[in-house]
């Protein structure tokens, strides 16, 4: 009886912190704004530890510049399609598809990913964010091949799915200690 009513609590506080972060997506994700969001593009390779450090930075910065930006992400390693596209927007450039990560904001690149990059790359999503409509560059407006299928494309509602994610977890690890 004691291994019940604890499972029962710790599904109840699951449940708990799972509709506080639904409630707190839906509540900034309904907010007006003036603008669609700025698209911010990563060419990047299954595996490659700085393609996942910029990842992970997009993630980290979320809550406090999602409404400004989704994140539209290409694999290039091991899809030939998207190595493709990369090509064509680094020769777009007047560059080489020779490295990943590759970040596009606008018209500014960001080739790799360190820390260093961090407000470079914010203050980018937000110089386009800012300008007039007929002032923004989106680079894929520049290709009429639609051929080219993003891997994922970020927006703020990934934080409901990375929120349904972790509380599965946590249920599964929890249903694996209890035995009822």
């Amino acid at each position: 009886m004691k291994k019940i009513s604890c499972f029962i609590i710790l599904v109840e506080r699951a449940l708990f912190v799972f509709t506080k972060n639904i409630e707190f997506v839906f509540a900034n994700s309904l907010e007006e704004t003036s603008k669609d969001e700025v698209n911010v593009y990563i060419f990047k390779g299954e595996g490659c530890g700085y393609c996942s450090n910029a990842l992970n930075f997009f993630r980290s910065i979320e809550g406090e510049y999602g409404k400004y930006f989704n994140l539209v992400e290409y694999e290039v390693w091991y899809n030939s399609n998207n190595f493709e596209l990369f090509e064509k927007v680094a020769s777009y450039f007047n560059e080489s598809a020779s490295g990943v990560p590759m970040i596009i904001v606008g018209k500014e690149r960001f080739h790799g990913f360190g820390e260093s990059d961090s407000e470079d790359i914010k203050n980018a999503i937000m110089n386009e964010y800012n300008k007039s409509d007929d002032m923004r560059f989106d680079i894929m407006n520049e290709f009429d091949d639609d051929s080219y299928v993003p891997e994922t494309t970020y927006s703020r509602f990934a934080l409901i799915d990375n929120t349904i994610k972790e509380l599965i977890l946590n249920l599964s690890s929890i249903f694996s200690k209890i035995k009822l």
